[in-house]
């Protein structure tokens, strides 16, 4: 690209601006709107790297995703003349790198500015399934100079649920990555939050000093010092610093990422409560402070150094932050208040009595024995039968077949057990992780793989039956219909093959990656990509029949009901199509990207959305019915039992909802997250969250039956099969768990 040239048939070159050595920065205009943007275009010698490809995509979709005032704006992206580009807004200003150059150490007032809004950025990222960013470092930061904001960019590393992004292919910068990043196998393959507290730790060090707390001049002495875990005590760097500022600093580049903040949740409310006036004056530096090794303290993995203060009364609103020792309560030394010694005997005759009557009702109900003498039997719900590690993540449910269990995990393997003890049948090396589910077809199994390959597998003995490559990652689900395998890649294609010995049928391109799985109704095929059109092909000859155009990406597979085609987009909208020639019957705007399936029931529609709404719409003319405000976005999809909506939002929660008229029935709190959709059996809801329980609840009320903790977040969904539940974690297990029925 060059100065003139016109992007995507709406922006216009004016200038170079910037270039690095992966991509080039360009100044342009809006054709359309007038609007001053910027456009990232990446570097020719690297449009063959697939590693490097993957990673500007996933910048692009990151970005667009997030609408944060500290995030850097990302408009759209795509491939022009073989060549990436990603259209972002133009900030005027520079990156934080630059401005400590230029003023040097910065005030402590606009360093803990600066920090806030990076950690306001990064809570809303986590908030949106960002587990974390990887790569944050001060070039990774603009500052713009007329109003001062703060910009985070380049979430092309970031880890997302479901990333495929691992050690080798990651790209971060040594001098800020965390002992994690630089030795995972040594501190625990587990990237999230605390891998970024890190990256602060170090850039509020160097704003406050001008300099890095690492004294080596190459890649590998910085490292070999980051490991070992000194760092010098800040304090003794600049005098000024306020004493409860260094023991958060320590506290951010603890070695151990257990003994760092765990959220930066965290890390700004101790911010904040150390620049309270009441909490200032309770910080002040002792007058010996000689520690500058992590290790003296890392024996209290609760807080980081705690100082020796005099007693200092806390008021009720305003906890201690965590650097704090807390101080007993005065009440809790008050001695105990005797009875009067003439009450004793008349207490003594009344308290016999009670205990007598509370054995009997205890024995009569909730003692070991049933109302007619019969020993009561004991349940087993929610008890561990088995469990199975893998190497690494398990993102996908299993799929059950002839009494055996089969799932891929991110360690390349394809895993087949035996559903009654967990014991291994088989399992198949792949060259790539592996997230979607596997397919069971007349004996053999059908999978896709991060190694670009589609494979065929016997399911009795796990042996190669064909494998086919494509050009890049395969996300996708395959659909088998009529001794043919449909499904699609990250390479633009749509394929075709036989089934039974893989050769190709047909294959058909789109203009971006294919990673929803397809629908087969009538014939035809049905299935969306990344280059915001929704596809119609016939499913004999790969022929187009239709496409239609949304306004963004679409990432959510088709709905077909009574030849209508229902899906959401990234643009915000609800499309109704007619199956058989595309056109547009209604479409219903949402507030927000839509991500998950839709459900219908009884001619209604039920999709949730990331504007934290559940939507209930006629499925026929779309008009809206009802909608529920959730306190965070939906990305799980709806299930419906009995006239009821099942569903897990991102603020935490389970809701149950009248599908007639969206009032709440009732709603259950979790720990954490909940992604995956909930499974409904004999009346009950099975369902997994990021707070690593999986739960059991009754589906009328509400009310929780058993949970099981796991060692990871669970977001796949449930699969119940002759009385137990099968669930993959985050913590590399398959877990099998009894629910107390057949």
């Amino acid at each position: 690209m060059k100065i003139g040239d016109i992007v995507n048939s709406q922006y216009k070159i004016l200038d170079k601006i910037g270039i690095g050595g992966m991509s080039t920065v360009y100044l342009a205009r809006d054709i359309k709107t007038g609007e001053t943007v910027a456009i990232k275009v990446m570097d020719d010698k690297l449009i063959n790297d697939s590693d490097y490809v993957l990673r500007f995509e996933r910048e692009a979709k990151v970005g667009i995703s997030l609408n944060h005032p500290n995030i850097a704006n990302v408009i759209t992206y795509g491939k022009e003349d073989d060549t990436y580009f990603i259209v972002m807004e133009y900030i005027q200003g520079i990156t934080l790198t630059e401005y400590i150059k230029k003023k040097g150490p910065l005030p402590i007032k606009e360093s803990l500015d600066i920090i806030l809004q990076i950690l306001s950025a990064l809570s809303y990222a986590y908030s949106k399934g960002i587990q974390a960013h990887r790569d944050i470092k001060p070039g990774n930061i603009m500052i713009e100079l007329k109003t001062n904001r703060v910009k985070v960019m380049d979430f092309g590393i970031a880890k997302t649920i479901g990333s495929s992004l691992t050690h080798s292919t990651a790209l971060y910068t040594p001098r800020y990555a965390s002992p994690e990043q630089l030795l995972p196998t040594k501190f625990g393959n587990r990237i999230d939050q605390r891998t970024d507290i890190y990256a602060i730790g170090i850039i509020l060090f160097e704003m406050l000093t001008g300099k890095s707390p690492y004294s080596g001049t190459t890649p590998a002495e910085i490292s070999e010092q980051q490991i070992k875990g000194y760092i010098p005590n800040i304090s003794e760097i600049r005098r000024d610093i306020p004493y409860f500022l260094s023991q958060i600093i320590l506290k951010c580049l603890q070695t151990n990422p257990n003994n760092r903040y765990q959220t930066v949740e965290e890390l700004i409310n101790d911010l904040k409560q150390g620049l309270s006036p009441k909490t200032t004056t309770q910080l002040e530096e002792p007058t010996k402070t000689t520690i500058s090794k992590r290790e003296s303290y890392e024996s209290q993995p609760s807080s980081p150094l705690q100082p020796k203060l005099p007693p200092q009364p806390q008021p009720p609103s305003q906890p201690s932050p965590s650097y704090l020792t807390t101080q007993p309560s005065p009440s809790s030394q008050h001695p105990p208040i005797p009875y009067p010694k003439s009450s004793s005997f008349n207490l003594f005759l009344i308290i016999i009595p009670i205990i007598a009557v509370a054995i009997i009702i205890f024995l009569i109900f909730l003692g070991p024995f049933n109302r007619n003498g019969t020993l009561k039997k004991k349940s087993t719900a929610g008890t561990l039968i088995w469990r199975y590690e893998t190497g690494d993540n398990v993102y996908s449910s299993p799929t059950i077949y002839n009494g055996k269990l089969y799932i891929g995990s991110n360690d390349y393997y394809i895993y087949c057990l035996n559903t009654s003890d967990g014991s291994l049948i088989w399992k198949y090396e792949t060259g790539g992780g592996i997230h979607s589910f596997p397919a069971i077809y007349k004996g053999k199994l059908y999978i896709g793989s991060d190694d670009y390959y589609i494979y065929c597998l016997n399911a009795s003995d796990g042996s190669l039956i064909w494998k086919y490559k494509t050009g890049h990652y395969v996300y996708s689900i395959p659909a088998i219909y009529n001794g043919k395998l449909y499904i699609g890649s990250y390479d633009d294609y749509i394929y075709c093959f036989n089934a039974l010995d893989g050769s190709l049928i047909w294959k058909y391109k789109t203009g971006g990656g294919v990673h929803s799985f397809p629908a087969i109704y009538k014939g035809k095929l049905y299935i969306d990509s990344d280059d915001s059109y929704i596809y119609c092909l016939n499913a004999s000859d790969g022929s187009l029949i239709w496409k239609y155009k949304t306004w963004s990406c679409v990432f959510c597979s088709p709905t077909i009901h009574n030849n209508n085609l229902y899906i959401g987009s990234n643009d915000s909208y609800i499309y109704c199509l007619n199956a058989s020639d595309g056109s547009l019957i209604w479409k219903y705007k949402t507030g927000g990207s839509v991500y998950s399936f839709s459900a219908i029931y009884n001619g209604k529609l039920y999709i949730g959305s990331n504007d934290s709404y559940i939507y209930c719409l006629n499925a026929s003319d779309g008009s809206l019915i009802w909608k529920y405000q959730t306190g965070d976005v939906v990305y799980s999809s709806p299930t419906i039992y009995n006239g009821k909506l099942y569903v897990g939002s991102w603020d935490n929660y389970i809701y149950c909802l009248n599908a007639s008229d969206g009032s709440l029935i009732w709603k259950y709190k979790t720990g954490d997250n909940v992604y995956s959709s909930p499974t409904i059996y004999n009346g009950k809801l099975y369902v997994g969250s990021w707070d690593n329980y999986i739960y059991c609840l009754n589906a009328s009320d509400g009310s929780l039956i058993w949970k099981y903790k796991t060692g990871g977040g669970v977001y796949s969904s449930p699969t119940i099969y002759n009385g137990k539940l099968y669930v993959g974690s985050d913590d590399s297990y398959i877990y099998c768990l009894d629910i107390g029925e057949p």
